[in-house]
């Protein structure tokens, strides 16, 4: 009773009520998020089987607008799974926890099966668990086998704590980076920080900043760095391991500084371009995550720097700026 009516009440308050059956129920899109333990626990499939084994056809589409998300946990007494639900317009509306005092992940099936079933339409009709095999009834007792022990039953789902999420905020990831940069500057140490919008679909945004420390040219002579922020769109993959490719514009200041000479013009100079990114980042620990890129920044503006009475350049940057960094970051 406890599992009926805790899927009853996250149903009711998960999803947006509408008339039951197939024709006026529209598909949700359901995830499982990836967690260490994974590999024990019901898997996206399987949780899918049992789904439309109880509603008698099949809710799920993968281009669908609603989504309910499943997070399988290790709790201090036993299995969990924390599902959230969002709709049309992918704001949330709910997050429900189920507890169950049990040795392994693999029992939260029938319960997370049964809850998912009746977020998706609360009035449809449910089909019953599957019973057991009836026992044999024999002429003899000397003709039939004894009877196989039968499973004990599986212990009662327990609400931990039941948390509203009307409205969130943006969620997002911040990382930090640090590396070599090249071409808009000598060869010098570069520090990244990254800001991502968290992504429930390929598509999410990005911006940050890049500093890249004074490095020397001319022979000692004169100095430059770069700082500048950016901002651009990424496409990415989901999982424990994700790569993603962005693009977007760069701009910022470029540094001189004069060691030997006396500068004509001192001051900063506008640095102007294009960017493409590739990323590769890896969830070691829940939120916490190891990530390591690689950019490529086109010029669209920028300077040469020279010394009045020589005929060589004291300093050109590059058509392009190549930046590669390594670091960490967490989701929040």
């Amino acid at each position: 009773m406890r599992t009926w009516a805790f899927a009853i009440a996250f149903a009711l308050s998960a999803l947006p009520r509408g008339a039951s059956g197939q024709e006026h129920t529209p598909p949700v899109r359901l995830e499982v998020d990836p967690s260490p333990d994974e590999a024990a626990c019901p898997s996206l499939q399987s949780l899918m089987g049992d789904v439309r084994r109880r509603m008698g056809r099949d809710p799920f589409a993968q281009e669908a607008s609603r989504r309910l998300t499943v997070r399988y946990r290790r709790g201090s007494e036993g299995w969990g799974a924390r599902i959230t639900a969002r709709d049309e317009l992918r704001e949330g509306r709910g997050v429900r926890e189920l507890a169950r005092r049990a040795a392994t992940c693999a029992e939260l099936l029938d319960a997370v099966g049964l809850a998912v079933a009746l977020a998706i339409d609360p009035d449809a009709p449910l089909a019953p668990p599957s019973a057991p095999p009836a026992a044999p009834v024999c002429p003899a007792l000397l003709e039939c086998p004894p009877p196989a022990p039968t499973a004990p039953p599986s212990p009662p789902v327990v609400i931990e704590r039941r948390v509203e999420v009307p409205a969130p905020g943006v969620p997002a990831s911040l990382s930090l980076r640090g590396g070599v940069g090249v071409g808009a500057t000598p060869l010098a140490p570069a520090l990244m920080m990254a800001f991502r919008s968290r992504h429930a679909g390929p598509w999410h945004a990005m911006a940050g900043a890049l500093y890249t420390r004074v490095a020397s040219a001319d022979g000692g002579a004169t100095g430059f760095g770069l700082t500048a922020l950016f901002g651009g769109a990424c496409w990415g993959t989901s999982g424990a391991l994700r790569l993603d490719a962005c693009a977007g514009v760069q701009a910022g200041a470029l540094h001189s500084v004069v060691y030997e000479l006396t500068p004509l013009a001192p001051g900063d100079r506008l640095w102007l371009g294009a960017f493409v990114e590739g990323a590769l980042r890896w969830y070691a620990l829940g939120p916490v995550f190891v990530e390591g890129a690689l950019r490529a920044a086109v010029a669209l503006y920028q300077q040469r720097y020279s010394v009045r009475g020589r005929a060589a350049v004291a300093f050109e940057p590059w058509p392009v700026a190549l930046d590669a960094t390594l670091g960490a970051g967490v989701d929040f």
